[in-house]
């Protein structure tokens, strides 16, 4: 089973980059590329977190660690201006 969402997660993942390369093939086409992050993220929360890998002995390879590494790096380029804004938020309110 978590091999079969690592796959599934990796094709969501293509399926974000064929976006993004639709986004600037078509003249920054704005569906494509609220379609591209959308499927980031759902890549990213199909992917099998940490618990569930230890929680069924999961021998992890490094095609697994690369694909995570790989999903994950979008997801976290997106989510960094959002962390940033909180941080100068709660810096300002302390």
């Amino acid at each position: 089973m978590i091999e079969f969402r690592y796959l599934l997660a990796l094709l969501i993942f293509c399926m974000g980059v064929y976006a993004v390369y639709l986004f600037f093939a078509q003249n920054f086409a704005l569906i494509a590329l609220l379609a591209a992050i959308f499927l980031f993220l759902l890549a990213y929360l199909i992917m099998p977190d940490a618990h569930q890998r230890r929680d069924a002995n999961f021998d992890r390879h490094d095609i697994y660690w690369f694909i995570e590494v790989l999903i994950s790096l979008p997801f976290n380029i997106l989510a960094w201006p959002f962390r940033l804004l909180g941080s100068f938020i709660k810096h300002v309110i302390d």
